[in-house]
């Protein structure tokens, strides 16, 4: 058909169908005769409160059961962060508990690492086989050339396995080292708290807010983009930092495009003006920071002028959302952003720039600005029990590099990978991998392919079968978020909660919840778990608060203040 007839054609059908007369009652019977009966939200669902686990955010939800199946998921009405509101990822949820690609039971290698060939084997086998191997290993190498990367609530007690075992290599999440990793780190070392992850910021209260490289409203964060929107419709103004015509950008009083990776210098020139223009809060500066004189001295050489030039910004513009910013203090938000490290190699003094610029403008501790979230009312049970192994640093430490990275537990993911491909400062012979894919989800896959070659030993828990997976001599399946308990979801919000997670329906197929298969690899290794069970874990720690978790299965969280 050529274009100038499908033209034609598409009109006229354009006109035939403007021609029908679609009345109410036509509509209505169509709507009423192919509507089914047992779409989700239907009468007789059961109501099972849980928290989700499709990203970071941990929603609290709710899953509806039919029939012994999911049918959806909302979030929960009784939740100060989400409320009834669920993003599209939390929504595939169910797709990801029904997947078809699952793994259904533990597995063994057959053939070379990376071919594919597998043999169903027991539970037992699969464990007793993980043990000899731990054992075998750090017999002959010791305890630092075992290593484990985790992400996600089940690789909670594997970690602590592996640090009973005596190891510093456990990489306590890699995504944090190549996401919000420079961004804490930034705002600890500057404002002294962990003011990110997620963000404590008020925005609902907020006069201006202001955006450094964040998508919200078109990301999955769902309680920030609540909090942003009640702000914008109580009358906040909106200053968004964005090479790209972003929709939060379509939404904003003023955009900045400003020149990729050249955020630093803007805001350099910012904490300048505000000091040479006597705009910042001196009260704030002088009760509770110090080093502002050799602030003052160093930022002295950054002006508008050079930003304009440097960021590619009309120097008007730059002056008008400082001077907003600065009119309207401290009740300003200037949000830090998550995925920090996409933007370049300078974004921990970023984010120092930022919470910098947050403290001149005395915006910490206030309405619409940086909040305090107060500690749960909870114990700190550990998941094993009696004492263990004290991790002796070797002579050489993977953290040495890394001076910051003493304030966390574990190395960095980079180094791990370099002495197991090197075998310097010292060998790494096992890996253990639970929820995340080391191959795509780490920079340079060349390399970790080469530290693969060198291993030993590799075992898997996980849900999908993935590249990781692939590699692994030993895969165990591990139960979904919809199938099994995990630790307390603790929500910082401004108004904070404890959220429970707990199993809306049993694991499918021979997967096992992290509780269950950590707690009889735990004994095969010498090591005691706590608690049989993993409500009485849950319950030890809900001794402070006055809550119970017979209370917490019906409601699925309770706040505090």
């Amino acid at each position: 058909m050529k274009r100038r007839d499908f033209l034609k054609f598409s009109g006229a059908v354009c006109a035939a169908l403007a021609s029908l007369s679609l009345d109410s009652k036509f509509v209505k019977t169509v709507s009423a005769s192919t509507m089914r009966k047992d779409l989700p939200g239907s009468l007789g669902a059961e109501e099972i409160p849980s928290v989700c686990d499709m990203c970071f955010w941990r929603c609290p939800i709710v899953a509806k059961v039919k029939d012994g199946q999911v049918v959806k998921i909302e979030g929960n009405p009784r939740s100060p962060a989400n409320g009834t509101a669920i993003c599209a990822r939390g929504n595939a949820g169910i797709q990801f508990l029904y997947d078809k690609d699952r793994l259904k039971y533990p597995l063994k290698r057959a053939g070379a690492r990376g071919e594919g060939k597998w043999v169903r084997i027991s539970w037992d086998e699969a464990l007793d086989e993980i043990a000899y191997n731990i054992k075998k290993v750090k017999e002959k190498y010791g305890p630092h050339a075992l290593a484990f990367f985790d992400h996600g609530s089940s690789a909670a007690f594997f970690r602590e396995i592996f640090e009973a075992l005596g190891t510093e290599n456990f990489s306590n999440e890699p995504a944090f080292f190549q996401c919000v990793g420079p961004n804490l780190l930034a705002y600890l070392y500057t404002l002294g708290y962990q003011a990110v992850d997620p963000a404590k910021v008020d925005m609902a209260e907020a006069k201006v807010i202001i955006l450094f490289g964040s998508h919200l409203g078109e990301n999955v964060q769902v309680s920030l983009v609540k909090s942003m929107v009640e702000g914008l419709a109580q009358g906040a103004k909106l200053i968004v930092v964005d090479p790209r015509f972003s929709v939060a950008a379509g939404k904003a009083d003023m955009w900045l495009p400003i020149r990729p990776g050249t955020d630093l210098a803007l805001l350099l020139a910012w904490i300048n003006y505000v000091i040479q223009h006597d705009l910042y809060d001196r009260e704030f500066v002088q009760n509770h920071t110090y080093g502002f004189e050799k602030l003052k001295k160093a930022v002295q050489k950054y002006s508008l002028s050079w930003a304009a030039e440097v960021c590619d910004l009309p120097e008007e513009d730059i002056r008008k959302a400082i001077d907003l910013l600065a009119r309207h203090r401290p009740h300003v938000c200037i949000h830090p952003g998550r995925h920090s490290a996409w933007y370049g190699s300078q974004d921990v003094n970023r984010h120092r720039a930022m919470a910098i610029l947050t403290g001149l403008l005395g915006t910490v501790g206030v309405k619409g600005g940086f909040y305090f979230p107060t500690e749960p009312p909870l114990e700190k049970v550990s998941f094993l029990a009696g004492e263990h192994e004290e991790i002796e640093p070797p002579e050489t430490s993977l953290k040495d590099d890394y001076p910051f990275a003493e304030l966390f537990h574990g190395s960095p993911t980079a180094e791990i990978i370099k002495a197991t491909r090197t075998g310097e400062p010292y060998p790494i012979k096992l890996w253990g991998i639970c929820g995340v894919n080391v191959i795509q989800t780490i920079p340079n896959p060349y390399q970790t392919m080469e530290a693969i070659k060198k291993l030993d030993f590799i075992f898997c828990v996980d849900i999908l079968p993935t590249e990781s997976v692939l590699w692994a001599d030993i895969v165990l399946p591990d139960a979904t978020y919809l199938e099994r308990y995990d630790g307390f979801y603790v929500g910082k919000e401004t108004r904070c909660y404890v959220a429970l997670r707990q199993p809306a329906v049993k694991p499918l197929f021979e997967s096992r919840p992290a509780y269950e298969i950590a707690k009889d690899l735990a004994r095969r290794l010498g090591l005691k778990p706590r608690y049989e069970r993993v409500e009485d874990w849950l319950e030890a720690q809900l001794k402070p608060s006055g809550h119970s978790l017979k209370e917490l299965k019906k409601t699925g969280l309770f706040t505090y203040p």
